[in-house]
């Protein structure tokens, strides 16, 4: 898919060619698919149209669009107002391929890089608003053997897009990705900047917190992975710095990002085979020759960030990637530090009920968010 919006636009714009007909008909704008309607959008569409190609023609005088396909004149759209022009234009330069990225966004300094990937902010033209725009190298991805990584990356963000967006309350701790721009030779995805950095930042920028601020961040983590496991998705990167911040200091909300290394769950809840994550989260299932694994994966990485959280210190630790992944696999950690005494027993118990090596034990998101330890008002410490 060349071009993909997670929002819609509609309006009636479709100018009729029959010169006494007045009205003007409804169309939507989903995408690259425009639709024409009769009356509303709830009916049948009369016409649906796949209009990535089709020349793009205007008049801001006249407040028209004209769209033209293989030469020929399709429709003719007339805005009621300049704004109503303006943002229809736009959208469908979008979808027609009719310009590149940087014909409406103007991409600043980096932000972040990966493998073949960089994510950059980005100010988009006309709102001035700030987004980040994460541009992948196809050509990089290919000769990584990541062409279907990145192919998955993008339907699962996709996906994301239909949850729906609670409008006044508290934000779906998922990151929101706005547009798809696939091109030959790169990808574009924008989505929403978050000015508050990594949970990694925030942890440097803020060394005390109190386990209340913790467990605040730490339902909202455990959220956002039970939407995921619902619509059949593990992430199987979950760490500090694939958990953004909308805001600088505690109380922080957070949302996961990074989809690149997420899979489908499909045949029952053992389905995944492949040998990724980091080496300090992955769960040690992950580290098994012929190893199966499903969702639970997610939960062990939750436990991982929430040590960090609570000490500043991995469980699982060593002076090479062999020496930290054989101590992942034993499980073995302890919470002897001065940094236990702050935390409550509800709090341990929580976090040894996510780092335990049988699966069958571990917690899923759905038990840790009813855990008393999420629920309770009144939490226990030994002198």
């Amino acid at each position: 898919m060349p071009y993909y919006s997670s929002n819609a636009i509609e309006g009636r714009l479709l100018k009729p060619k029959i010169a006494f007909r007045k009205k003007k008909r409804l169309i939507r704008l989903s995408s690259q698919r425009l639709e024409v309607f009769e009356n509303n959008s709830k009916e049948e569409p009369i016409s649906v149209y796949d209009v990535m190609g089709w020349d793009v023609s205007f008049s801001e005088h006249l407040l028209t669009i004209k769209l033209s396909a293989d030469g020929k004149l399709v429709m003719t759209l007339q805005a009621s107002t300049y704004n109503e022009y303006n943002l229809w234009l736009g959208r469908l330069f979008k979808a027609c391929g009719a310009r590149d990225l940087e014909y409406f966004y103007e991409l600043k300094e980096i932000l972040g890089e990966g493998a073949f990937a960089i994510v950059k902010l980005a100010i988009e033209r006309g709102t001035e608003e700030q987004c980040a725009v994460k541009v992948i190298d196809k050509n990089k991805a290919e000769k990584l053997n990541s062409k279907e990584s990145l192919n998955r990356e993008l339907d699962i963000m996709i996906k994301l897009c239909s949850i729906p967006r609670p409008r006044g309350g508290r934000p779906i701790p998922i990151i929101e990705m706005r547009e798809i721009y696939d091109l030959s030779d790169r990808v574009y995805i924008v989505m929403e900047y978050m000015q508050g950095g990594t949970l990694e930042d925030a942890m440097m920028r803020m060394a005390l917190r109190t386990e209340r601020q913790v467990r605040t961040t730490m339902s909202e983590i455990v959220a956002a992975v039970e939407k995921l496991h619902s619509m059949k998705i593990v992430h199987r990167d979950l760490k500090l710095k694939n958990i953004l911040c909308t805001n600088a200091n505690f109380p922080l909300e957070v949302k996961i990002a990074d989809f690149g290394l997420s899979n489908y769950v499909r045949d029952g809840s053992v389905a995944l085979k492949s040998h990724v994550g980091s080496p300090h989260y992955v769960a040690p299932e992950v580290l098994k020759k012929d190893c199966k694994y499903g969702p639970e994966v997610d939960l062990w990485s939750c436990g991982v960030v929430l040590h960090l959280m609570f000490t500043g210190r991995y469980p699982f630790d060593g002076g090479t990637i062999k020496e930290i992944l054989e101590c992942v696999a034993r499980g073995d950690f302890k919470m002897d530090s001065p940094a236990w005494k702050l935390v409550s027993e509800e709090g341990k118990e929580f976090l040894r009920k996510l780092l335990t090596v049988d699966i069958r034990q571990r917690m899923t998101a759905s038990d840790a968010l009813n855990h008393c330890w999420m629920t309770s008002d009144r939490l226990t410490r030994r002198p």
